[in-house]
């Protein structure tokens, strides 16, 4: 008896061990391409193959207060694989102030960035790494901040 209290405890342990997902805005990596078309109605989404399919949208997206204006491009990306969400892009209007808004909000929730990159005035680079996800905020001269939600390989071919 005393072994198995032993054995739960431990387990309760492991299992609030477990970091939690990443998300952006409530999408998390792993969640069912129909989960993400019921989430965000407006994007197009469409088949690369019978694994490999997309959603996205130009009109109506903001991240962290940031819009996207650009027409000619997309604002929001998301990647499926076996309709499973494994990359989630999110592009809107900033600049280098914009960028730094946006790694203090991801800080607040998801702690200190892994990594810090400053390549002097031209790009600029945050990123958080959890078991084979990563966050990466990017910001380049005379260009939109970038967000983006990824799984590394392993994690894109595994079943979650």
């Amino acid at each position: 008896m005393r072994m198995a209290r032993l054995a739960a405890l431990v387990l309760v342990g492991a299992a609030q061990a477990q970091p939690k997902p990443f998300d952006l805005k409530g999408d998390v990596l792993g969640e069912t391409i129909a989960t993400f078309k019921a989430r965000h109605p407006q994007a197009n989404c469409g088949r690369h193959s019978e694994m490999i399919s997309y959603c996205e949208q130009q009109k109506g997206v903001s991240f962290a207060g940031l819009k996207h204006t650009s027409l000619g491009k997309n604002g929001m990306y998301a990647g499926f694989f076996k309709d499973k969400l494994i990359q989630l892009s999110y592009f809107v209007d900033g600049g280098y102030a914009d960028y730094n808004n946006v790694v203090e909000a991801l800080a607040a929730r998801f702690g200190k960035p892994s990594t810090e990159r400053d390549s002097g005035p031209s790009f600029h680079t945050s990123s958080w790494e959890r078991s084979q996800m990563t966050i990466t905020v990017s910001h380049y001269v005379r260009s939109d901040v970038d967000i983006s939600l990824s799984l590394d390989d392993d994690g894109a071919r595994s079943d979650f």
